[in-house]
């Protein structure tokens, strides 16, 4: 059960790694909303600290990367409570209409 529950961890946050280029402007110029460079980072929230989880995000991010190379990754990681504190912190980012580029989330939510 743990393990099929990992891999569709994995699979979305591959999921969203892979959906992260098409989702960044091409151009440089800066967004109307924030007036920042939307382009040259990109944030991705995420409970992957455990052995094993940080690897993967660790391979992941290399690979995104490497397609990406003008592209800050800023890894938002929060550790503790298996998932708990991250889910009421991205809660919380979510209300206050301040959401990371890209999160995990469980399927079925």
């Amino acid at each position: 059960m743990r393990r099929n529950r990992t891999s569709l961890l994995a699979l979305g946050l591959v999921a969203a790694v892979i959906a992260l280029p098409a989702c960044s402007p091409k151009s440089s110029s800066s967004s109307s909303s924030g007036g920042k460079d939307s382009g040259s980072q990109v944030e991705v929230f995420s409970w992957w600290t455990g052995a094993g989880e940080q690897e993967g995000l660790d391979a992941m991010v290399a690979d995104f990367k490497s397609k990406n190379p003008g592209v800050n990754f800023i890894n938002a990681a929060v550790s503790g409570g298996a998932g708990s504190n991250a889910k009421a912190i991205l809660a919380n980012r979510l209300q206050a209409k301040n959401p990371p580029d890209s999160y995990q989330r469980h399927a079925g939510l």
